[in-house]
């Protein structure tokens, strides 16, 4: 009846795939003390307090293979949902095409080709989140 279309992966991006030695970068402490200081300057001028002792930076903290395990899980899980909530609006609109009778409205028609697309995609998420976390299972380092 009506055709999927299939979109290209072009808006997929590398880092998508893979994420270097599973970093998680922290804020510098520093930068949320400039922030702090832009801030309050006009403070500053009023009242002048005793400078803090200067906190080194903090070295990015890397993902256990636990944490990364849990976070791949949360995203496969988050892409599921999505495909079970895009699913069921696809079929209530096609309820609603059944329903229109052998002539439906182009707003219907435009609104279930956009819910086919958007189908696809959630698919296509929660199959790359499902690769994802295979892939990090299997690993062995």
């Amino acid at each position: 009846m009506y055709e999927e279309s299939v979109e290209a992966y072009d808006e997929v991006l590398e880092e998508d795939y893979y994420d270097e030695d599973f970093a998680v970068e922290e804020e510098p402490v520093d930068v949320a003390e400039e922030e702090a200081e832009v801030e309050e300057e006009p403070v500053a001028e009023a009242v002048s307090e005793p400078e803090e002792e200067a906190v080194e930076p903090v070295s990015p903290r890397y993902e256990t293979r636990q944490e990364m395990l849990a976070r791949l899980m949360r995203r496969l899980l988050a892409a599921r949902e999505r495909v079970r909530a895009t699913l069921e609006r696809v079929r209530d609109i096609n309820a609603q095409l059944r329903d229109a009778g052998p002539r439906p409205s182009d707003r219907l028609k435009e609104q279930y080709q956009r819910a086919l697309a958007e189908l696809s995609a959630a698919r296509r998420e929660e199959n790359l989140a499902r690769a994802e976390l295979i892939q990090a299972l299997n690993w062995r380092g």
